[in-house]
């Protein structure tokens, strides 16, 4: 097996990993917000407000890593595993409210919720080390282009 043939499977394979992880984490961004709406009294409904929609922005940031990184298999393998188990603690958690009732609701902000804030947390480290990256090697670049 040649080289580039290794490098496509491996290709294929985070390609792959960031479809599943980012299917995983839009999944548990719609049962984390399908929580918050069950937690809220029906006389106060939920109203979308500028913290509510900075929160949000803030936990999709590891789709947005999944989508940057997407041919980084370590990267890609790592957030699949880690977005699949928050998913998998978020249906427990809602599985259990069915079953049990209002008593098994914990608050939004449960295990889950805690391991998606960590990794919004690093995403975002992630994304602005990527961009002063990018942007160091335009100017690198510019800056070559003047000299030269």
């Amino acid at each position: 097996m040649t080289e580039a043939e290794t490098q496509s499977t491996v290709d294929r394979r985070s390609i792959t990993a960031a479809i599943f992880a980012g299917t995983c984490h839009t999944l548990s961004m719609i049962l984390l917000n399908y929580q918050i709406y069950l937690d809220q009294s029906p006389s106060r409904p939920l109203v979308m407000s500028y913290p509510l929609l900075v929160s949000e922005c803030f936990y999709l940031t590891p789709l947005l890593i999944v989508i940057i990184f997407r041919r980084v298999a370590e990267i890609t393998f790592a957030f699949a595993l880690i977005v699949s188990i928050i998913l998998a603690g978020r249906t427990y958690y809602l599985v259990q409210y069915y079953l049990v009732g209002i008593r098994g609701l914990k608050k939004p902000f449960d295990e889950p919720a805690a391991i998606l804030f960590l990794l919004s947390a690093a995403s975002t480290i992630l994304i602005l080390l990527w961009v002063v990256i990018r942007l160091a090697r335009i100017l690198k670049r510019n800056a070559g282009a003047v000299d030269g």
